[in-house]
């Protein structure tokens, strides 16, 4: 059976789950506005991400995938390294609290 996206998104409520975690993709996205980096997440049409929206998505999805830190992660898609590294600092912020304290994977 597939799964749908509810007709109605409001911010910050829907977060992809996996085996009962929730990814705080939308935390990720709030902390690094807040932080002030000049790194912008979102197209020009304030709706889209860009390559860097997508990247610190999936470095927070893949953090709670595999129950490790995403700062381990040596792929930068298309981003500057220090860019990249910016990001998964942030992805390890949001993801820790569900990371598995011994480093190990947790299930």
């Amino acid at each position: 059976m597939a799964v749908r996206p509810p007709r109605k998104w409001s911010g910050g409520r829907h977060a992809i789950r996996y085996a009962g975690e929730v990814a705080p993709v939308g935390e990720a996205w709030r902390a690094h506005f807040r932080s002030g980096s000049h790194v912008a997440l979102h197209d020009s049409d304030g709706s889209h991400p860009r390559p860097e929206g997508s990247y610190l998505a999936a470095a927070v999805i893949a953090a709670t995938i595999i129950d490790e830190s995403p700062r381990q992660f040596d792929w930068y898609a298309t981003l500057d390294e220090a860019t990249a590294r910016l990001l998964l600092e942030t992805a390890e912020r949001m993801a820790s609290p569900l990371l598995d304290p011994s480093g190990g994977t947790g299930s």
